[in-house]
């Protein structure tokens, strides 16, 4: 696949450094506290996305697999809440794909609307068996009702919508698909509800692969209040020498333009500064964008680790706030980032620290450039391993995240890291 060519080379580095390199966690368990292990049929299983909390505090997340329908050992994916309660946090699995055309296997993040109502995609099932985009509404029964707002159809507008959706304040819906449209490289689309209810009106935005534009955008979507659409692809672009013919990857911007909507380039990817982004977007109140990419830097020859980014549309530049390294500082960020209102960057990564089993940290500007914390070293066992969900910032200041293997079961778990632990035995590392 386009997305695996260095990326598979890298791991098997990392995992041989790590055989030579074995170091005893400096970070003890008790600054994480497991919310909930999943044990997969009937429950959910490898958690994907970041969480989302509502105003009482419960969580809400998709896995890709688990649930009552398909396979038993493997199962076709779910939506699944958190409730706090007394004496912990108690799970319920919402809804579980693979009951007809329902969707298969949901990959992004969800997004919920003022009425409670949940939206996210699958990157399999509908009716054609590439992708949907769902709705979860709660009943009054305190079931929940899904209703399968679109399917794609591959050719005439993309597949495999893997990077979740955004909403504006009209309720339009949109997101993006890693592959297919026009080109076979991906596309931006948007659902809009009809007027008076009756179904929503899908439309492609934007077809990816005309030349130097970028190519398979696997994240997410950010949108600005004047409507602008932001996001990365995971290839193409103006890369040079270091990417080959496929391009290191890009930033983008959609803007409406007469009628239709015109796509600009932001940032062209080239080794040096990063490769293959391959998760959304965050953006501060001043409209700078931050992001990760996978590979790229001076670290960890011949690919790199992975940087974090930040992009001023409004300026016409790029930064790259840190250079990762592997161990302790992890490697391969494959999610997106959050902003807290300090103007700090928390992510993940899903290899190196101590273990090599991906870390939480943190980026925040000191001293006039910027300095990374781990906020947490993952150990394979307890606490999971290979995170490939971002964190999001609780109302008390702690992080929330869910790792995709590992806990109890082996099935992925969903965690929260504190402020006093993290605090305690943090690390700060400048490059």
């Amino acid at each position: 696949m386009h997305a695996k060519r260095l990326f598979t080379g890298l791991r098997a580095v990392s995992l041989v450094l790590a055989a030579v390199l074995f170091l005893t966690s400096a970070w003890a368990a008790d600054h994480q506290t497991v919310l909930y292990s999943f044990s997969n049929h009937p429950d959910a299983a490898t958690p994907v996305g970041s969480l989302i909390m509502d105003a009482a505090g419960n969580l809400y997340g998709a896995t890709n697999s688990g649930g009552i329908y398909c396979p038993p050992f493997f199962g076709c994916g779910t939506v699944f809440k958190l409730s706090r309660a007394q004496t912990g946090w108690t799970e319920t699995v919402l809804y579980s794909f693979g009951n007809g055309n329902d969707g298969v296997g949901p990959t992004g993040s969800l997004i919920m609307d003022a009425a409670g109502s949940l939206y996210g995609t699958t990157n399999g099932g509908g009716i054609h068996g590439v992708g949907t985009v769902f709705e979860l509404s709660p009943r009054q029964d305190g079931g929940w009702e899904e209703t399968v707002l679109y399917s794609f159809d591959s050719v005439n507008d993309g597949f495999d919508p893997s990077g979740g959706l955004i909403m504006d304040a009209a309720g339009n819906l949109y997101g993006a698909t890693s592959n297919g449209g026009t080109y076979a490289e991906g596309t931006v689309f948007e659902l809009s509800p009809s007027q008076g209810g009756g179904g929503w009106t899908e439309t492609v935005l934007y077809n990816f692969g005309h030349g130097t534009d970028g190519a398979f955008p696997v994240g997410g979507l950010v949108i600005d209040t004047a409507g602008n659409l932001y996001g990365t692809t995971e290839e193409g672009g103006q890369g040079g020498s270091y990417c080959q013919s496929y391009g290191c990857g890009t930033v983008f911007e959609l803007s409406p333009s007469g009628g239709g909507w015109a796509e600009t380039v932001l940032h062209n990817f080239n080794g040096d500064d990063g490769n293959q982004p391959r998760a959304g977007l965050a953006a501060d109140a001043a409209g700078n964008l931050y992001g990760t990419t996978i590979q790229g830097g001076p670290y960890c020859a011949p690919f790199g680790c992975g940087t974090v980014f930040e992009v001023s549309p409004s300026a016409g530049t790029e930064t790259t706030l840190y250079f990762f390294t592997d161990q302790p500082d992890g490697a391969l960020p494959d999610a997106g980032v959050v902003l807290d209102a300090d103007g700090n960057v928390y992510g993940t990564t899903s290899l190196g620290g101590n273990e090599n089993a991906g870390i939480a940290f943190e980026v925040s500007p000191r001293h006039g450039g910027w300095t990374e914390t781990v906020l947490y070293s993952f150990d394979q066992i307890t606490s999971g391993f290979e995170p490939q969900s971002g964190l999001i910032v609780g109302r008390s200041g702690g992080l929330y995240g869910a790792v995709w293997s590992g806990g109890a079961y082996d099935f992925g778990l969903v965690y929260e890291l504190t402020p006093p632990s993290i605090c305690a035995h943090c690390v700060p590392t400048e490059h």
